[in-house]
């Protein structure tokens, strides 16, 4: 596949539409390309909360309106359109953010679509290398994606993550900075999953949870080590007690949950700001709830493969579980190999470490995890805090030496609670 031809930078416009609607993203740093050949070039992206679409877009850098008609569709993961639209040559498209937009009304669901325009010929410039790319907070982008033909059909071949191009299509989604706040769902950061305990990271999805999205940084550690109980004057309490705040957007926060005990009852998880209303949603706490953090590849793999790494320091995986990477960026484990997981919910450590500061040291857990692959024992060697991270847990790992190849359910358990979700790990010999 030849990559787009480029020339010229151009820097778009990062300003919100006038009519209304949020562009879902832009590109950010590109560069015109030009290219004789026809081409279906567009990205990648994954709905985390959903979204009413209101138009489909083209690039029109320039302003002065498009020399020929683009045809743009959102496509599921599978190459079926959903929803498609025309732009029409000219200026008669309302013209918004740097581009064109055919306004039409479609609702996207949580998942893994992708967005193409058809670029009949090159009278028309696509934005290519872009150094990163802006999107709303219910939108990530994942990867971009192109082929030649002089056809419009689904763009199956993607690139390295190294750029963020090509940008021709993109789309517009209502506004929802009227919507009141709300939490929609709160799960564990590790396996997504409805399973918490002191100490470990959560995840909270909704809408207008904040104004403004960033991570923590340096700067927000008090004393260097202590973690912010709020980021841009967001807070949130658990039973009352501020929680940690990791990261902060419209439709997503991050938080650890404070050191507390368990309540099968349940506590109240309760986000707030000035200004703003206070919005709660109610979780149950557990003594211990183990998870592994797993992959997140941008295909229909993410979330089923465990987070590994080889002891050099290399990432384990089955080869090609990143289709847009080289496919050694994971290679699978071997029998007899010992490994290194990483995951959440463990337990305390001894000696006892309290929660709301960067760890200094490793500290080992008090319970050694089990744990099974494929049904058969894997030997734990060490449990225990990561140093200079929070609240994130290290677990060395041997795969049996009799282990057979193939994709095997990998379970864990800390005094007797045992993950809510096995993830995979690949063996090969």
């Amino acid at each position: 596949m030849t990559r787009l031809l480029t020339a010229g930078a151009i820097l778009l416009s990062l300003i919100q539409p006038s009519f209304g609607d949020t562009l879902a993203a832009t590109p950010v740093n590109a560069t015109a390309g030009s290219d004789s050949r026809p081409y279906v070039i567009g990205w990648q992206f994954a709905v985390t909360a959903p979204v009413t679409v209101t138009g489909l877009a083209y690039l029109d850098p320039s302003g002065v309106g498009l020399a020929e008609a683009h045809r743009v569709a959102i496509f599921d993961n599978a190459g079926n359109i959903l929803i498609s639209s025309t732009v029409p040559a000219g200026s008669s498209a309302p013209f918004e953010n740097g581009f064109r937009v055919s306004k039409i009304t479609y609702s996207l669901q949580p998942g893994t679509y992708v967005i193409a325009g058809q670029r009949p010929s090159n009278a028309d410039a696509a934005m290519v290398r872009a150094s990163s790319v802006q999107t709303i907070a219910q939108i990530k982008y994942l990867e971009e994606r192109e082929i030649q033909s002089p056809d419009f059909v689904f763009p199956s071949a993607p690139f390295s993550l190294n750029e963020a191009g090509s940008f021709g299509p993109s789309f517009t989604v209502s506004d929802t900075s009227s919507a009141p706040r709300s939490i929609s769902s709160v799960v564990n950061s590790g396996s997504f999953q409805s399973s918490f305990t002191s100490g470990s990271y959560l995840t909270l999805f909704g809408t207008n949870l904040s104004t403004g999205t960033r991570t923590w940084n340096a700067s927000d550690f008090k004393d260097g080590k202590s973690l912010p109980t709020s980021l841009d004057g967001i807070s949130v309490t658990v039973n009352g007690i501020p929680a940690y705040v990791e990261y902060i957007s419209s439709g997503q926060l991050n938080i650890i949950l404070p050191d507390m005990p368990a309540a099968p009852a349940g506590v109240a998880v309760t986000v707030k700001s000035a200004g703003q209303p206070d919005t709660t949603a109610w979780i149950q706490i557990k003594n211990v709830a183990p998870d592994f953090f797993a992959w997140a590849t941008g295909t229909a793999d993410t979330g089923k493969y465990v987070v590994a790494q080889h002891a050099d320091g290399t990432n384990a995986g089955k080869l090609g579980l990143f289709p847009q990477l080289a496919p050694g960026f994971t290679t699978p484990v071997r029998p007899g190999e010992t490994i290194v997981l990483y995951g959440i919910g463990f337990g305390g450590t001894t000696p006892a470490f309290a929660t709301g500061q960067i760890a200094d040291k490793a500290y080992p857990v008090s319970t050694l995890p089990i744990a099974t692959l494929g049904g058969r024992t894997a030997a734990v060697a060490y449990a225990g805090l990561v140093a200079s991270l929070s609240s994130v847990y290290q677990v060395n790992l041997t795969v049996p030496a009799d282990m057979p190849d193939g994709d095997w359910p990998l379970v864990v358990s800390v005094g007797g609670s045992t993950a809510s979700t096995p993830v995979l790990l690949t063996v090969a010999h």
